[in-house]
């Protein structure tokens, strides 16, 4: 069973050196631990960093799939 991590807004109101440490901590936990994370954001470039987006507008689903980043990359 997983149980994710619910992250909302983790990166909000940080400089970007302390944002960028944050979103590092998080992968690590990710990668080296298997844990989940549901990351809530506005930031479209802290989401475009994460494995799958899942994106809402006025409450209707208008985008799931793999990051652009992480497909290329």
């Amino acid at each position: 069973m997983v149980n994710p991590v619910l992250a909302d807004e983790p990166t909000d109101n940080r400089g970007i050196v302390a944002a960028d440490g944050v979103f590092d901590m998080i992968r690590m936990m990710n990668r080296e631990r298997s844990m989940t994370f549901l990351i809530f954001t506005h930031d479209p470039q802290l989401a475009k960093r994460c494995g799958r987006i899942v994106e809402f507008v006025d409450e209707a689903l208008v985008n799931d799939g793999v990051s652009p980043l992480i497909a290329t990359g």
